[in-house]
């Protein structure tokens, strides 16, 4: 619990379990260039009362500066993501990471308090670039979604529709959703990760 407690702060409901090996090699008066290595069993987590729990073993390890993700699969209400890839702890903080499958979009209240939110999000995306432009390609499927904010007077309910990723833009494909007792249809683009003129 402490350890994923300073990670996710106060956004763990219950217990959490943590199992599993990690091995560390190398001096610790230059803690960058450790290498370690890490075999997770077991893991559970309750974040914003969505239990989330491995599925099979999650397996990373980091050297010359270079996180790379080999095995990762969690599972949990409405959730089934797998992710594999690696980030670059130095530099550029290059990025190559791919994830696929379905989150419960509950967790976006873990990244805001003030958002409350429900529904599925079905993902195939690859983020490249770094992490100050990256770099996304893919699509999200909203499904029964719904977002709103505290200070907001109206949030968007039923929302369904597609998302696509082409590296620095995002196209939003026939979103529907309603809002203050309409129907509200969402389409259009936006760029990020770039200076815009």
């Amino acid at each position: 619990d402490p350890l994923l407690r300073t990670l996710l702060k106060s956004r763990l409901t219950a217990h959490s379990v943590l199992a599993g090996t990690i091995k560390a090699e190398g001096s610790l008066r230059s803690p960058a260039d450790l290498r370690l290595t890490a075999d997770i069993d077991q893991f559970f987590a309750e974040v914003q009362k969505v239990q989330l729990r491995n599925h099979g073993p999650i397996r990373f390890s980091i050297a010359d500066r270079l996180l790379r993700i080999s095995e990762f699969r969690m599972d949990g209400a409405d959730t089934a993501l797998s992710a594999s890839g690696g980030v670059q702890l130095s530099g550029n903080h290059a990025l190559d990471v791919v994830a696929k499958g379905n989150v419960n979009l509950k967790l976006l209240e873990s990244i805001d308090p003030s958002i409350v939110s429900y529904g599925l999000a079905t993902l195939d995306v690859r983020v490249g670039g770094t992490m100050a432009r990256p770099l996304i390609k893919g699509q999200v499927d909203v499904s029964k979604g719904a977002v709103s904010q505290v200070d907001l007077p109206n949030g968007l309910s039923d929302l369904n529709g597609r998302l696509v990723f082409t590296e620095d833009r995002l196209q939003i494909q026939d979103l529907v959703g309603k809002t203050g007792g309409g129907t509200l249809n969402i389409t259009g683009f936006f760029t990020y990760g770039r200076d815009v003129g």
